[in-house]
C-alpha cells in the first residue's frame, strides 16, 4: 500500500483550472502500487517546498555518451534538514535516461507496454515524456542504479526485437527464394513449348 502524500496546498492550486495538471499525473504515480512511487511522492514533497521557499532544490547536469544522442541527466536533490541528512530521502536522485526513438518515432503497442513495464519494474518512478527538445524518450526518475538495471533490461529487449527481426528477414529471404524458383520453372516451361 502506497504512503498517503505530504500536504501540498500550493501543488493542489494548480489542478484547478481548466486545463491538465502535471500535478494530477504525479500525484497518481505517488499512489499507484511500484517501487517508483515513494520517489515520486517525495519529488512532490521537494516541489511543494520549492513553491514555499522560492528556491530550486536540484543540481545536475548532463552525461552524454559519444555518438549517441541518448545519455543520462542526473538530478540531485539538495533539500536537505538541520542535520544534512536528505529531507525526502526517495528523492534524493531523480535521473533522466534518455534513449532514442525507433526509425520515424513509429511505435507498436506491445513495443511502448514493454519499454514502460521495463522501467517501472526496474523501480523507475513511472514518469516518461515522449519528444522532448532532442526527440528522444525521457525515462524520468530513477536512481543510479536503478537506470543500470533499466539500461541493462532495454538492452535485453533490444537485443529480443534484434532477433525476430532478423527471423523475419530471414523468412522474407527464403519467401523470396521460392518465388524466384518458382517464376524461373514456370520461364521455363513457357519456353520449352
Amino acid at each position: 500500500m502506497a504512503k498517503e502524500l505530504y500536504n501540498t496546498p500550493n501543488l493542489d492550486e494548480l489542478e484547478n483550472g481548466p486545463w491538465p495538471s502535471f500535478v494530477t499525473g504525479l500525484k497518481r504515480l505517488a499512489q499507484d502500487d511500484h517501487a517508483g512511487a515513494g520517489m515520486v511522492r517525495d519529488v512532490l514533497a521537494t516541489l511543494e517546498t520549492s513553491y514555499v521557499t522560492k528556491k530550486g532544490y536540484w543540481k545536475g547536469g548532463t552525461v552524454g555518451v559519444i555518438g549517441y544522442g541518448g545519455g543520462v541527466i542526473p538530478r540531485f536533490n539538495e533539500l536537505k534538514d538541520e542535520n544534512g541528512d536528505y529531507k525526502f530521502k526517495d528523492a534524493a536522485e531523480f535521473h533522466t535516461l534518455r534513449i532514442q526513438p525507433p526509425a520515424g518515432m513509429h511505435y507498436t503497442s506491445d513495443l511502448l507496454r514493454n519499454l514502460c513495464d521495463t522501467f517501472v519494474d526496474n523501480g523507475g518512478s513511472g514518469l516518461i515524456a515522449f519528444h522532448g527538445q532532442s526527440g528522444d524518450i525521457m525515462f524520468q526518475g530513477a536512481t543510479e542504479e536503478q537506470h543500470k538495471l533499466f539500461s541493462t533490461s532495454l538492452t535485453r529487449l533490444a537485443l529480443t526485437w534484434v532477433v525476430l527481426v532478423l527471423q523475419y528477414v530471414r523468412v522474407c529471404h527464403v519467401l523470396v527464394q521460392r518465388v524466384v524458383k518458382c517464376q524461373t520453372q514456370t520461364s521455363k516451361q513457357h519456353y520449352v513449348h
